[in-house]
């Protein structure tokens, strides 16, 4: 018995179970791992090494490399890539992956060969869907120039350009392309727009930190969704004319650059603003009336050099995060369709919300740098107490505190002052310091909202 049962386990060890898969299951697991794991597994077998000739993806990162590859043995690693890049027979390439370091000589090879391949061997791309290069470079490094060639591969559906400069673009022809995402890209609004205009299936645009545009100028009848985020360059304005456009996220930087859409977006549905800057009072709402259908609006430390004013009848969720950088004045919220709220800052007294029938609000309180984490005045609680009260209406609370004395009212504000929601059903309340085990929180809690029926401490 014994004999049989060592036998059974030593042919059961030698069954290779993965090489009996069938090959486009294999073929699409490869195709997820970095390109250098798979040249090991092209060791194994003859069989292995027929099907990675046969790979239709290939990814090569010189930051996840590590000791993997070293100067030596990166030529041989090299000539391999190329072979399963520029070989003859099917399946061509359909994504290729590539990301690189700034001015390593693996990342000089490897950029020579691809500028090479895209120059003389442009056929053995034919096919491809999907490219993704990034180079990584410092402030002090001059990005890497692309090959014009690039944008003439027609069959690209999506590219992502990370640390490279693009010049002239005169000649593009990318019919098919949907998604296209530019990052740390040197250009000009010249390029921008030549690139625009020749992409007619554009859905999907992602620009970051784009380098040496002071005015951006974004154009495009295709897109649908659009995300714009400065970093740290220094471009001052941002102007979009995109009029199908459903979805637009905008990140200025510290230079709080202007926004202004050329022409009215009534498709657009969501849009998140961080660090944007209106010149006047009106500014913002002047922007969502060119917005009518807008049904979700996050704010997140937006600077408003007066009065702050929202008023949009579809808006349905909408969310507050930072700091509303305006000059203490008032802010008054009018969105009688509003289902969620969320608010993550400072208390602001001065808010007032206008909604109908309201089902959720979250609100994270936090404390300024110079109020001491433990302390609560008079201030704090007449602040607190009309700052809560916009919520009432809500049909659920979710609150959020550091302490839980910022939510314990003293007993003389109790006696002078009004419960600031008196018919909420619903509250859950997290307290980030450890609780204390007496029930002053408690009582307090449903002081400030005697018509609980359900209550949550955590």
């Amino acid at each position: 018995m014994n004999g049989a049962k060592e036998y059974h386990e030593r042919n059961t060890m030698q069954v290779d179970r993965i090489s009996e898969l069938p090959e486009h299951i294999i073929h699409h697991t490869l195709s997820l791992l970095p390109t250098i794991e798979v040249v090991r597994m092209c060791l194994v077998s003859k069989h292995w090494k027929r099907l990675c000739y046969k790979l239709t993806a290939l990814q090569f990162s010189e930051f996840s490399m590590g000791q993997n590859l070293t100067q030596r043995n990166f030529p041989t690693f090299l000539r391999f890539f190329y072979l399963l890049m520029t070989r003859d027979e099917e399946p061509l390439v359909s994504k290729l992956k590539l990301e690189l370091c700034s001015f390593t000589r693996r990342s000089i090879s490897l950029r020579s060969w691809f500028n090479f391949v895209l120059t003389n061997r442009s056929d053995v791309l034919a096919n491809l869907k999907e490219l993704d290069l990034c180079v990584e470079t410092s402030d002090c490094v001059e990005n890497h120039l692309l090959p014009e060639t690039v944008f003439r591969l027609r069959s690209l559906t999506l590219l992502r350009l990370c640390g490279v400069m693009l010049k002239g673009l005169e000649f593009v022809n990318l019919p098919y392309l949907k998604s296209l995402s530019l990052e740390n890209v040197q250009l000009d609004n010249q390029v921008l727009h030549n690139l625009l205009t020749s992409c007619s299936s554009l859905e999907n645009l992602l620009l970051k930190k784009i380098v040496d545009v002071w005015h951006l100028n974004v154009s495009s009848s295709s897109l649908t969704s659009l995300k714009i985020d400065t970093g740290g360059s220094f471009t001052s304005k941002v102007n979009v004319e995109a009029k199908n456009l459903q979805s637009f996220v905008f990140i200025g930087s510290f230079s709080y650059p202007s926004l202004k859409f050329l022409s009215p977006c009534e498709t657009i549905r969501d849009l998140s603003l961080c660090r944007a800057y209106f010149l006047n009072d009106k500014g913002l709402q002047s922007l969502l009336l060119k917005l009518p259908f807008l049904e979700s609006l996050a704010l997140d430390k937006c600077f408003f050099p007066g009065v702050v004013t929202i008023c949009s009848p579809h808006l349905r969720h909408f969310a507050f995060r930072g700091e509303i950088i305006s000059k203490g004045l008032e802010t008054t919220i009018d969105t009688p369709n509003l289902v969620s709220f969320s608010f993550e800052g400072y208390v602001e007294p001065k808010l007032s919300l206008i909604a109908s029938n309201p089902l959720k609000a979250s609100i994270k309180l936090y404390r300024r740098e110079f109020e001491c984490r433990d302390v609560y005045d008079t201030h704090w609680y007449s602040d607190l107490l009309n700052f809560l009260a916009n919520f009432d209406c809500f049909r659920n609370v979710n609150l959020q505190v550091i302490s839980e004395k910022a939510l314990v009212f003293p007993s003389q504000c109790r006696r002078l002052s009004r419960p600031p929601l008196p018919t909420l059903k619903h509250l859950k309340v997290k307290v980030m310091s450890p609780l204390s085990k007496n029930h002053d929180l408690r009582d307090a809690l449903f002081w400030a909202s005697p018509s609980l029926e359900t209550l949550l401490i955590e």
